[in-house]
Protein backbone atom coordinates (compact mmCIF):
# COMPACT_ATOMS: atom_id res chain seq x y z
CA UNK A 1 0.00 0.00 0.00
CA UNK A 2 2.65 2.34 0.99
CA UNK A 3 4.56 1.86 -2.31
CA UNK A 4 1.84 2.78 -4.19
CA UNK A 5 1.01 5.65 -2.63
CA UNK A 6 5.02 6.79 -2.91
CA UNK A 7 5.15 5.83 -6.52
CA UNK A 8 1.73 8.26 -6.94
CA UNK A 9 3.19 10.98 -4.78
CA UNK A 10 6.70 10.86 -7.53
CA UNK A 11 4.63 10.83 -10.28
CA UNK A 12 2.65 14.15 -8.88
CA UNK A 13 5.62 15.56 -7.98
CA UNK A 14 7.03 14.77 -11.23
CA UNK A 15 4.34 16.44 -13.33
CA UNK A 16 4.51 19.58 -11.25
CA UNK A 17 7.89 19.71 -11.66
CA UNK A 18 7.36 19.36 -15.26
CA UNK A 19 4.59 22.26 -15.57
CA UNK A 20 6.80 24.50 -13.34
CA UNK A 21 9.63 24.24 -15.56
CA UNK A 22 7.28 25.10 -18.70
CA UNK A 23 5.89 27.93 -17.03
CA UNK A 24 9.31 29.23 -16.69
CA UNK A 25 11.37 28.42 -20.13
CA UNK A 26 7.90 29.75 -22.06
CA UNK A 27 8.81 32.78 -21.11
CA UNK A 28 11.11 35.59 -22.46
CA UNK A 29 14.62 35.63 -21.02
CA UNK A 30 13.64 39.43 -19.94
CA UNK A 31 10.85 38.15 -17.80
CA UNK A 32 11.93 34.53 -16.88
CA UNK A 33 13.32 35.02 -13.25
CA UNK A 34 10.98 38.61 -12.66
CA UNK A 35 7.53 36.69 -12.90
CA UNK A 36 7.43 33.83 -10.85
CA UNK A 37 5.59 30.77 -11.31
CA UNK A 38 3.38 28.91 -8.55
CA UNK A 39 5.38 27.14 -6.60
CA UNK A 40 8.94 27.02 -6.84
CA UNK A 41 9.85 30.20 -8.63
CA UNK A 42 8.50 33.31 -6.79
CA UNK A 43 8.09 36.70 -8.48
CA UNK A 44 10.74 39.62 -7.80
CA UNK A 45 10.49 41.84 -4.56
CA UNK A 46 10.30 45.00 -6.95
CA UNK A 47 9.38 43.49 -10.90
CA UNK A 48 9.11 46.85 -12.18
CA UNK A 49 12.40 48.47 -11.89
CA UNK A 50 14.12 45.12 -12.36
CA UNK A 51 12.36 45.01 -15.11
CA UNK A 52 13.05 48.17 -16.56
CA UNK A 53 17.02 48.23 -15.69
CA UNK A 54 16.95 44.47 -17.45
CA UNK A 55 15.51 46.22 -20.34
CA UNK A 56 17.43 49.44 -20.23
CA UNK A 57 20.99 47.26 -20.12
CA UNK A 58 19.97 44.39 -22.95
CA UNK A 59 19.31 47.38 -25.10
CA UNK A 60 21.64 50.19 -25.45
CA UNK A 61 20.78 53.49 -26.88
CA UNK A 62 21.74 53.79 -30.73
CA UNK A 63 21.00 50.28 -30.99
CA UNK A 64 19.09 49.93 -34.64
CA UNK A 65 15.10 50.26 -33.88
CA UNK A 66 14.54 46.60 -36.34
CA UNK A 67 17.13 45.09 -34.21
CA UNK A 68 15.55 45.73 -30.64
CA UNK A 69 12.11 44.79 -32.10
CA UNK A 70 13.58 41.42 -34.39
CA UNK A 71 14.97 40.41 -30.49
CA UNK A 72 11.69 41.03 -28.61
CA UNK A 73 9.62 39.30 -31.66
CA UNK A 74 12.12 36.32 -30.87
CA UNK A 75 11.89 36.30 -27.35
CA UNK A 76 7.77 35.83 -27.71
CA UNK A 77 6.63 39.59 -27.28
CA UNK A 78 3.57 40.74 -29.09
CA UNK A 79 4.27 43.40 -31.22
CA UNK A 80 1.99 46.43 -32.95
CA UNK A 81 2.21 47.39 -36.27
CA UNK A 82 3.55 51.00 -36.77
CA UNK A 83 3.85 51.39 -32.94
CA UNK A 84 7.08 51.78 -30.53
CA UNK A 85 6.19 49.28 -28.09
CA UNK A 86 5.81 45.02 -27.57
CA UNK A 87 4.07 43.39 -24.76
CA UNK A 88 4.09 40.06 -23.39
CA UNK A 89 1.59 38.66 -20.56
CA UNK A 90 1.83 36.41 -17.70
CA UNK A 91 -1.21 35.06 -15.91
CA UNK A 92 -0.82 33.87 -12.18
CA UNK A 93 -4.70 33.52 -11.00
CA UNK A 94 -6.11 35.10 -10.03
CA UNK A 95 -4.15 37.91 -11.83
CA UNK A 96 -2.65 38.74 -15.31
CA UNK A 97 0.54 40.92 -15.53
CA UNK A 98 1.54 43.15 -18.59
CA UNK A 99 5.15 43.38 -19.91
CA UNK A 100 5.93 45.96 -21.92
CA UNK A 101 9.05 47.60 -23.66
CA UNK A 102 8.53 51.08 -25.38
CA UNK A 103 11.26 52.84 -27.44
CA UNK A 104 11.76 56.10 -29.47
CA UNK A 105 14.29 56.06 -32.00
CA UNK A 106 15.58 58.74 -34.03
CA UNK A 107 15.30 59.34 -38.36
CA UNK A 108 17.85 57.24 -38.94
CA UNK A 109 16.51 54.19 -36.89
CA UNK A 110 18.27 54.62 -34.23
CA UNK A 111 16.90 53.76 -30.48
CA UNK A 112 17.28 56.91 -28.27
CA UNK A 113 15.43 55.83 -25.09
CA UNK A 114 13.93 52.62 -24.35
CA UNK A 115 11.89 51.71 -21.23
CA UNK A 116 10.54 48.75 -19.34
CA UNK A 117 6.96 48.98 -17.66
CA UNK A 118 4.89 46.26 -15.53
CA UNK A 119 1.13 46.53 -15.08
CA UNK A 120 -0.52 43.97 -13.24
CA UNK A 121 -4.18 43.31 -12.92
CA UNK A 122 -6.15 41.11 -10.48
CA UNK A 123 -9.77 40.16 -10.54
Amino acid sequence: MWRVVKWLLMIVAAVAGAFEAWLWFSRPSLVRDLAGTLVFFRRAQDPESAFDQRVKSTFPIGLAEVELRANLERQGFRTYKDTRFVDFVTQEAPCATQWIVLWKANGTGAVTSVSGLVKSRCL
